[in-house]
């Protein structure tokens, strides 16, 4: 009678008993494996079995958006254009950081435009970061030739990692004209 809230469950038992119907002894009166308070919090039903719903459509389960802590009614939280399934599961990123490896591509452009490693700042390990490159019409996948480090596309003596550290642009021989 003296704990307000018996279960732990960030809920006090005056709420669980006269708000919500849930049961104050219980974290997870419907045992769906979602606390009540994190269902409620995201309108899902704390009395009903609501595991495997997917209200927003990514393609993770209620019960997996708990598990990765993401929110079941929104789809593609960091607004990034890959949901969060496609984040979590597929590429391992984190479906809060629309740009997981700080490259100043998002996760999208990286996946979806580029075919660049998402969790890469620089997928062909070139030395060059994938923004860089795609910025200079480089390809980000090829460490090799004129896409590489040590390759010189425009001739001018000064390779794309010599030109990345001028701010030259590496297909133009006389950039400032």
């Amino acid at each position: 009678p003296r704990d307000a809230d018996t279960d732990n469950d960030e809920l006090s038992d005056y709420a669980e008993v006269a708000i919500h119907g849930t049961n104050p002894r219980n974290a997870d009166t419907d045992g769906d494996g979602m606390p009540d308070a994190w269902e409620l919090a995201n309108n899902l039903n704390p009395l009903e079995d609501d595991a495997s719903g997917d209200p927003d459509g990514d393609g993770l389960a209620n019960d997996q958006e708990f598990d990765y802590g993401t929110n079941p009614q929104a789809a593609d939280p960091d607004g990034d254009g890959l949901n969060d399934y496609q984040e979590a599961v597929t590429y391992g990123t984190d479906p809060f950081d629309a740009d997981s490896d700080d490259d100043g591509l998002n996760d999208y452009q990286e996946v979806v435009t580029h075919g660049t490693n998402p969790l890469a700042a620089d997928t062909d390990g070139d030395g060059l970061s994938d923004k860089w490159e795609v910025d200079s019409s480089l390809d980000p996948r090829d460490e090799t030739g004129d896409n590489g480090a040590s390759g010189d596309p425009d001739g001018d003596g000064l390779t794309n990692l010599e030109e990345l550290g001028t701010r030259t642009n590496p297909l133009v021989a006389d950039t400032d004209g």
